[in-house]
């Protein structure tokens, strides 16, 4: 039964898949056995072990290109080349074996080591190239195959060492010629082919060209038979190495080592004359011996251009950030003579960089400086300090080409050139500024004896103030005195001509004189808080506020229960203000109470963190002392809590007072350093709070 087509379609897709998988493979196995064929028409020693040997370059190429993936190429090459010389199965599998393990080994060696394909790049990369891939992969390749042949009987053990040696070095020139001129030639980019390149390049082959000839191929005809001269093959290739770089160097390595195999195997040149395998490895000693300089020679010089354009460029970009900067810079040598001078300063000083190069800086410096600046300099030069600034207690003074004196401010840096001191100085101009600075002073100066004078006005109007308001405060307290007094002695007889409704009018006649009194002692009191400064000092809050409970009878039973709860602390005040703050206070509780309820207050005390409360006397992280005057009254509404403390502020209209008691306690309170605030609800009491430092 005949297959559908789509199975044969699958099959033949697969197909092609597989073959175009492979064919990377099966190119490098062929390329692999033509050059391995080429090699071994130079053996002597032993069918399998030539001088020349270019597969393994080759391999190690093509492994670095595509990757260690591509091993089985190596190995079927190798094995096809050896099957096909010696013709045992064994042998060529164990010969093949060395080789692709050769070449794995090089190219991981390369990419572990020398950047892979960039191993021509730096002279450094190369070196490790030499020793790791060119000299150190190659003796798998000679040991095992060696060992193999020797073991299989396809060469005797008195031979390994001669044979060993050929077939290494066989590896190792390849590794040397071979695989960087490949690298060099086609993992790089072409440069542009010039005319004058493109002469260079005619001329230097001509040269190699020449060289050969007369080295190798014919030789000269004056000159016997052991004269040196291999090293007529040295200007070229150094010529190659300086003008063309890498590729020029390896390519002149390259077509010179041809020539002298050429001229060897046709019994010419320096090299000929003995044995034909013992001709061959002088010739791989002088082509690896070539190869290795002419490629190190050129990446030295390769380094050293790179190195130099990186200098230039340094060298461009800090004149370009010297030349933009808009302070001026100015470098000296140790001898005081300018050695940099920048565009700003040019323009600070009026002077062109040419005519101040070489010039002793003094000709910047007013002339009462000039010693000073010295002795600064090199004082600074034995500090050992990178960088210090100049001038610490004030501006310093520079001088321009024309003789006029500015100021400035600087700084100056000292660094090690090629051996030499050299210090750099930035500076200034600051004349806008000093003048500014002047300006502000005098202006400040003015606005001191400005706020000088209208202070001395404003206490004299104070005081003037305070003497009017004592004057009025007596002239006020006289008739109102008058007023009580004869109000009750008319209330003390027995008039019948006073009817009550006569009394009535007479007590609130009273009542009234009395309130105005008490305004008034009130309103003295809270000014002698604001102006008066309070001595301060440790107060025992315990025997302060019995001393205020036992001196005012409506604080007392049965009239109020005003109780304290544990022991009251020492604390830092004043002991009158106190009094009157605590007096205030409890007599507002006891006050404050709804007419069927008997007033009780709890007053007690809680220490707080350390904190600083902002005020004027308060002590950052001192430890405060919290008191709580806890009462049962008719409480306040919440946005009269903040208010209640201002002048003439009353929560409730149906109590007696006159608006100043908790204005003059928060007054007192704040003089010593201290807080005070409230806590309540409506209908469920109050809990007045007071904040003071504790000794």
């Amino acid at each position: 039964m005949a297959n559908p087509p789509e199975h044969e379609e699958g099959v033949r897709a697969r197909l092609m898949q597989w073959l175009s998988a492979s064919m990377p493979v099966l190119a490098l196995a062929a390329i692999y056995l033509a050059a391995g064929k080429f090699g071994l028409r130079f053996t002597s020693l032993n069918p399998s072990a030539s001088a020349v040997w270019p597969p393994t370059g080759i391999a190690l190429v093509a492994l670095l290109w595509r990757g260690v993936g591509l091993w089985p190429g190596v190995f079927i090459g190798a094995f096809l080349v050896n099957i096909l010389t010696t013709g045992n199965w064994v042998t060529s599998l164990f010969i093949a074996t060395g080789n692709t393990l050769e070449a794995v080994c090089g190219a991981w060696l390369m990419q572990r080591y020398t950047g892979g394909l960039r191993a021509f790049e730096r002279s450094g990369t190369f070196l490790s190239f030499v020793v790791f891939a060119a000299m150190g992969s190659t003796t798998i390749s000679a040991d095992i195959g060696v060992t193999t042949l020797c073991l299989g009987g396809l060469a005797p053990w008195i031979q390994f060492g001669p044979i060993w040696l050929t077939w290494w070095l066989g590896d190792m020139v390849s590794d040397l010629v071979i695989a960087p001129m490949l690298i060099i030639w086609f993992s790089r980019p072409f440069p542009e082919l010039s005319i004058k390149r493109l002469i260079e390049g005619l001329g230097l082959l001509f040269a190699i060209s020449v060289v050969g000839q007369l080295v190798f191929l014919s030789g000269l005809p004056f000159a016997p038979r052991n004269y040196p001269l291999s090293y007529l093959a040295v200007p070229p290739l150094i010529w190659a190495a300086f003008r063309l770089g890498t590729r020029g160097a390896i390519s002149a390595a390259f077509l010179m080592t041809a020539l002298a195999i050429w001229g060897t195997l046709g019994h010419r040149g320096p090299f000929a004359g003995n044995e034909p395998n013992e001709s061959l490895i002088l010739v791989q000693v002088f082509a690896s011996t070539i190869a290795l300089t002419a490629l190190t020679l050129a990446l030295i010089v390769s380094d050293r251009r790179r190195a130099e354009a990186a200098l230039q460029g340094s060298q461009a970009q800090l004149h370009g950030i010297i030349s933009s900067a808009t302070d001026a810079i100015i470098s000296i040598n140790a001898h005081q003579q300018v050695v940099m001078f920048n565009e700003a300063a040019e323009k600070l000083f009026d002077v062109a960089a040419k005519d101040a190069l070489g010039q002793n800086i003094d000709r910047f410096i007013p002339e009462r400086f000039r010693t000073a600046h010295v002795h600064h300099v090199e004082g600074f030069g034995k500090t050992g300090t990178t960088t210090r600034r100049m001038g610490a207690l004030g501006s310093l003074t520079a001088r321009r080409a024309d003789g006029q004196e500015f100021p400035i401010e600087a700084s100056i840096s000292q660094v090690y050139v090629r051996g030499e001191k050299i210090f750099t100085v930035i500076l200034r101009d600051v004349t806008e500024r000093v003048k500014a600075e002047a300006e502000r002073k005098e202006f400040q100066a003015m606005l001191e004896r400005t706020v000088a004078e209208r202070t001395a006005r404003l206490q004299e109007m104070v005081a003037e103030l305070e003497h009017f308001s004592y004057a009025i405060v007596h002239d006020l307290r006289a008739p109102l005195r008058a007023m009580q007094g004869f109000a009750q002695l008319i209330l003390n007889e027995d008039t019948p001509q006073l009817t009550p409704e006569l009394e009535e009018f007479l007590r609130r006649i009273k009542s009234s004189a009395n309130r105005m009194d008490n305004l008034i002692t009130d309103a003295l009191s809270y000014s002698m808080a604001v102006r008066e400064r309070l001595p301060l000092g440790p107060v025992e809050l315990g025997d302060l506020v019995k001393g205020i409970v036992d001196s005012y009878p409506n604080l007392q039973p049965p009239r109020a229960e005003i109780r304290i709860i544990g022991t009251l602390p020492v604390v830092i005040g004043n002991r009158a203000a106190l009094t009157q703050c605590f007096s205030n206070l409890l007599g507002n509780a006891v006050k404050f109470t709804p007419p069927d309820i008997s007033p009780k207050v709890r007053v007690f005390a809680e220490t707080r963190n350390g904190q600083n409360d902002g005020s004027s006397a308060g002590q950052p992280n001192s430890e405060r002392v919290r008191i709580w005057i806890e009462d049962n009254g008719i409480g306040i509404a919440e946005k009269w809590q903040q208010r209640i403390f201002g002048m003439f502020q009353r929560a409730h209209s149906g109590y007696e007072g006159t608006g100043i008691g908790l204005a003059l306690v928060r007054k007192v309170v704040e003089h010593m350093g201290g807080e005070v605030g409230v806590e309540s609800e409506v209908g469920k009491g109050s809990r007045f709070w007071v904040d003071l430092r504790a000794p």
